[in-house]
């Protein structure tokens, strides 16, 4: 089969099943998207706003080593993972498309148990 053939049956095939441009990314295995596009984007922001947090520390307790150092390991002990923080956040359970996925679950396993 030509490959120009095959990527069109394909593309044809993937609009039948509800892919659009705007709901691609639902048709992208979870963690793939998590690991290789929304880390991506949020490791290197989230470090750059750590380091200014951490230069406020620095310059506003500068004059007191020990207060300075122990507000530094305070912040970098709350500071967790980015990695963790996502992994816990619960609040996409909230978006229609999560009730979707439920729904379309629910009718998929009514149907094999018939």
């Amino acid at each position: 089969m030509n490959e120009k053939i095959g990527v069109k049956k394909l593309g044809e095939e993937l609009k039948m099943k509800g892919l659009e441009d705007s709901t691609a990314y639902l048709f992208i295995q979870g963690h793939t998207l998590f690991e290789n596009v929304v880390l991506m984007i949020l490791k290197p922001l989230c470090r750059m706003l750590q380091k200014e947090h951490e230069e406020k520390i620095k310059t506003f307790l500068g004059h007191n080593k020990q207060e300075m150092v122990k507000n530094l390991n305070q912040y970098k002990n709350q500071m967790g993972k980015i990695e963790n923080i996502l992994t816990h956040h619960t609040a996409f359970k909230t978006c229609f498309l999560y009730k979707k996925i439920e729904d379309d679950i629910t009718l998929f396993l009514e149907s094999i148990q018939k």
